[in-house]
């Protein structure tokens, strides 16, 4: 299934000209059965929040949503990470989804969160190596 079917975007309504009407980006949300289907037992969920500003002067509030996973040959059932590793993946996730959200402006961001799916996945683990493996979903 492709990513853009899975995630909602919103439009503000800044000005109408006849017919036309002229619009702003709002926000982004996954939808309630992507995000449903994301969570699995076994595993914790890592989320962290930054305000970030653009290149053309838009505050943006970044939401974004880590999974863990087990380790390749692990025996134990589950996949929990302790929470000096979940601080860490916190602070990772935050200091990429800053470096990516400041350096471009809003429309460049939005092509590049619903568009391209940049920060899902390698994006933010493989440059990281991260204390924890982990599933990576931000929200907008």
């Amino acid at each position: 299934q492709p990513l853009e079917c899975c995630r909602t975007l919103k439009l503000k309504c800044e000005d109408v000209n006849g017919k036309e009407c002229l619009t702003n980006f709002y926000g982004m949300d996954f939808t309630t059965e992507k995000l449903r289907s994301l969570v699995r037992k076994w595993q914790q969920i890592v989320e962290c929040s930054v305000d970030v500003k653009t290149t053309d002067g838009y505050i943006l509030r970044v939401f974004g949503m880590a999974f863990t996973k087990k380790q390749p040959r692990q025996q134990k059932k589950t996949a929990y990470a302790q929470s000096a590793q979940l601080r860490a993946i916190r602070q990772q996730m935050m200091k990429v989804i800053t470096e990516q959200c400041t350096s471009c402006d809003l429309k460049a961001l939005v092509v590049k969160f619903h568009f391209r799916g940049y920060l899902q996945g390698d994006g933010v683990c493989r440059p990281a190596r991260l204390p924890h493996p982990e599933r990576l979903h931000p929200q907008g």
